[in-house]
């Protein structure tokens, strides 16, 4: 939610959410909102939303924040409470000669810890005693004209100069040669984060967020809410700090961490792995109890549910330094989610994505979760379909997810906001009229897919290595991914599972649940976890270490059991998959237990249609698809297909962005521009843009409200002031008809002011060319419509080439025998909706096109729509637009 949050649009909008088939609303804070939050308008808003969507019976979800990361409450911790800021550990490390003496600083308003040195012998001698307050550096000479009195009437002129700001400093002359290190605590003083490890941060979040709810909404508009969603909470640093953090580190591992701090970014012997594994579990713990756990307890004592995702879990080796063992927090939320964004989803050269949606999944199995989750299709830009949209779903799904929070969809995408994280899933998407098919087929999907997963091979999520990595170490992300994909590739599907969870299984069931165990790329591992593998291995369990052999972490030695179980090459060892043909690795499968039956769902995640075979039986899977076994088995096609000699297309008002202006001194384009110039940017300047139209033709001039505020527009000259709010891309858009002021030939229009933040459009009953060989001067004509066509259709050939929206395409058939009948079409961009005799026969958003219906003897009526996306449109992206018939 954005923008100012007007009643009218915040029902319209409601409701076009409920009527396309979702069933919960999160009610999110994002940038460009208008409206305070947290303030008295911003809950009247929510209840204009929570009480639309109630009277019709769908429920509403709390996003704990505004915008993200959660964890601030828009600002409220750190503002009232500075103490509750979020800190970190940093440090200054200085080289040092033997017998050299030297001054180390601190940083500007850093607290100083310890200070060590640390010989080139690995030897550590605390020189904390060193340490004090120093001011070194003078400031340039100025001039000063009186020092005390303000009205004195002699001036008495003098030089004066004085010190920087005060550092902590260590001065200390080395023994031999080595290094000093001071380590210091940074505070956060931008507002961007509170103390998470700090239970009394965690209950003042709690208090300005979900008390203000239960503050302003009514019991009835309570008793509408289902959820919570947690966004991404941030901690600060690489090593997170707390006060008292040294005293709980003591009682939790026995010894004393702030003896121990170098050894936090450096080897010095084989006990630093350690000590940086027991950091890291001390912080897990402190998260998991002050923070995510105190969060879920309280929203479940309100009858919600806890749902979020921590922080991008596809880089392993990134969200273990700030959130260690990721995995093990899951057990703290009853829905836990990942975040895979943007349009490459699931695209073989995506598998960084496999990890992070595979420990989300998994996670929620082994902790008795009610679904695994995913904050899905967001950030796609302008170019995505709904076809795009099935193949990111397909993705999620054959690796576990069954619940979806749609990311993406945004109450206005005026102005700035179009490019703060473009999401193009709402109702200015052009397919929007199609999406409640893919609402339903995404709900179909997760009911037919929740079941007992079953699979022959568990992975370890390396735990214990990740946590004891220092951050400039050479992570294993890229090798973690590789063996993924090696089995995900070879139909050999996997859970993963962490070492404190694989501790806490039964030895004898886990083995039979999971005959193979991978360890991949771990460079230690746990005595517990050695000694749970070994007992697993001597149970007949097939333990595979790959990558290299693993030392145990709290004896520094090499594991005999590991070295015994090493293999170079994993593929050797994988069990006959139930798949073949040309280019299986592009086949995902996922087999689950339900209703007491075995079912096993493949996804094809290539451009290419698949023609092989699945136990024996022979299977078409087209490209981008997933579905159960059963539905890809070929099967004698006992329709007859519908031929169609003509048909005929007609459409609404066709559109064009004008990207280009010129101004004096140069020219801006403005769906490359990448910056604010403040020279272009300026209120005085003169811009314009050239088109060439014909005099006849009816044509109006659209624009976001916004641009109207900044600037006055002119035609050939003529000031245009006679703008009406019109339905076109977004809510908040204008538009002013251009009859009676257009020239045949080139026509210009003016810009005096701000130049716009995105381009405006014309609209008119044209059809669009650009002879010059140039995508920036187009010319438009009167069309002719209809447009008949045969077997295919190109809109940008018929002079469409930026138009998206709805296309109809009608024919007239007749039929001599009745019967089954199948209307076969190749390819369609991007979806398609059948009715014969006005009757609706279903609409597809991606591959196969194909529709099959009994028709009686006689003519009948067909009318196929079409929606496109709106790359087109709005960046024009040379999408493909049409269809293409299979004759």
């Amino acid at each position: 939610m954005n923008a100012d949050l007007k009643a009218d649009e915040l029902r319209e909008q409601a409701g076009k959410l409920y009527e396309a088939g979702y069933e919960m609303i999160f009610l999110h804070a994002r940038a460009g909102l208008a409206t305070p939050y947290l303030s008295k308008k911003w809950f009247e808003a929510l209840q204009v939303i929570i009480d639309e969507l109630a009277a019709h019976n769908v429920k509403f979800g709390i996003w704990d924040e505004d915008n993200f990361p959660s964890g601030t409450a828009g600002g409220r911790v750190v503002a009232n409470h500075p103490e509750m800021r979020a800190s970190y550990l940093d440090f200054v490390s200085e080289n040092i000669s033997a017998n050299e003496h030297k001054i180390v600083f601190c940083q500007e308003n850093a607290a100083f810890l310890r200070g060590f040195f640390l010989s080139d012998k690995g030897e550590i001698t605390d020189i904390s005693e060193y340490c004090g307050t120093l001011r070194r550096q003078w400031t340039p000479r100025r001039l000063e004209k009186t020092c005390y009195s303000l009205c004195g009437n002699i001036p008495l002129p003098h030089r004066r100069r004085n010190m920087d700001i005060t550092r902590f400093a260590i001065e200390y002359t080395a023994p031999e040669n080595g290094r000093i290190i001071l380590f210091q605590i940074i505070r956060n003083y931008n507002l961007h984060s509170a103390d998470l490890l700090n239970p009394l941060a965690v209950k003042y979040f709690i208090d300005c967020t979900f008390g203000n709810y239960s503050k302003y909404l009514t019991e009835a508009q309570l008793q509408q809410c289902a959820a919570s969603f947690m966004d991404e909470p941030s901690l600060l640093g690489i090593y997170p700090w707390t006060e008292n953090f040294a005293e709980t580190f003591l009682q939790n591992c026995g010894y004393d961490i702030l003896e121990k701090l170098p050894d936090l970014i450096t080897d010095i012997n084989p006990d630093s792995a350690k000590v940086r594994f027991d950091y890291r579990e001390t912080i897990r713990k402190l998260l998991a109890k002050n923070y995510l756990k105190k969060i879920k307890d309280h929203v479940n004592s309100q009858n919600m549910l806890s749902i979020g995702h921590l922080v991008r879990s596809e880089w392993l080796s990134k969200a273990n330094i700030s959130w260690p063992n990721e995995f093990r927090m899951f057990k703290e939320f009853d829905i836990p989610c990942c975040d895979p964004l943007g349009g490459g989803v699931g695209l073989p050269g995506e598998i960084a994505h496999h990890i992070g949606i595979k420990a989300v999944s998994s996670a929620a199995h082994f902790f008795g979760k009610i679904a695994a989750g995913a904050d899905a299709f967001a950030v796609g830009g302008g170019v995505i379909s709904l076809k795009d949209l099935r193949y990111m779903l397909e993705y999620h799904l054959v690796l576990g997810i069954t619940w979806f929070n749609i990311h993406g969809l945004y109450y206005t995408l005026e102005s700035e906001r179009r490019d703060e994280a473009p999401p193009s899933l709402f109702y200015q998407h052009s397919q929007w009229p199609h999406m409640k098919t893919f609402i339903d087929y995404l709900k179909k999907r997760c009911m037919e897919l929740t079941g007992r997963h079953i699979c022959s091979f568990a992975m370890l999520y390396p735990s214990c290595s990740l946590q004891s990595a220092m951050p400039d170490e050479e992570n294993s992300d890229s090798q973690m991914h590789s063996i993924a994909e090696l089995l995900l590739a070879n139909q050999q599907d996997f859970e993963l599972i962490d070492e404190i969870t694989l501790c806490e299984q039964d030895i004898e069931s886990f083995y039979q649940q999971y005959p193979y165990f991978v360890v991949p790329y771990a460079k230690y591992l746990s005595a517990d976890t050695a000694a749970f593998l070994e007992a697993y291995s001597s149970a007949g369990g097939m333990l595979i270490v790959c990558g290299k052999i693993p030392c145990i972490i709290e004896t520094g030695k090499i594991w005999q059991t590991g070295k015994n179980a090493f293999v170079k090459d994993v593929y050797a060892l994988l069990p006959e998959s139930p798949v073949s043909g040309e280019n299986k690795k592009d086949i995902l499968l996922r087999q689950i237990i339900r209703e007491e039956c075995l079912k096993t769902y493949l996804f094809n995640r290539s451009q290419k249609d698949f023609y092989g075979k699945f136990d024996g039986k022979e299977i078409v899977i087209p490209a981008g698809v997933g579905g159960f076994t059963d539905e890809f088995i070929v099967k004698k096609n006992l329709s007859s297909k519908i031929e169609v000699k003509s048909w005929q297309l007609n459409c609404s008002a066709n559109h064009v962005p004008l990207h280009l202006w010129f101004y004096c001194g140069g020219h801006i384009d403005l769906l490359q521009v990448n910056a604010h110039d403040p020279e272009l940017f300026h209120p005085d300047k003169i811009f314009y843009s050239e088109f060439f139209a014909e005099k006849s033709l009816h044509l109006e001039l659209i624009t976001e409200n916004a641009a109207l505020q900044n600037c006055e527009f002119y035609l050939n000259g003529n000031k245009l002031d006679k703008f009406e709010w019109t339905e076109f891309r977004d809510c908040r858009e204008k538009s002013c008809v251009l009859e009676g002021l257009l020239l045949d030939g080139k026509n210009q229009i003016g810009i005096r002011g701000r130049i716009l933040e995105n381009p405006p459009y014309l609209r008119g009953n044209f059809s669009l060319s650009y002879p010059w060989g140039s995508s920036s001067l187009p010319w438009l004509k009167q069309w002719k419509m209809p447009i008949f066509f045969t077997d295919r259709i190109d809109l940008s050939s018929c002079g469409l080439g930026t138009y998206s929206g709805r296309v109809v395409c009608s024919a007239e058939i007749t039929i001599d025998i009745p019967g089954e009948y199948m209307l076969d079409a190749e390819e369609i961009f991007d979806s398609g909706k059948l009715l014969i005799d006005g009757i609706d026969c279903g609409t597809k958003i991606s591959r196969p096109f194909c529709w099959k219906v009994h028709l009686d003897e006689g003519v009948h009526q067909l009318v196929l729509e079409i929606c496109n996306a709106p790359g087109n449109r709005d960046i024009k992206s040379n999408l493909p637009t049409g269809i293409i018939f299979n004759k």
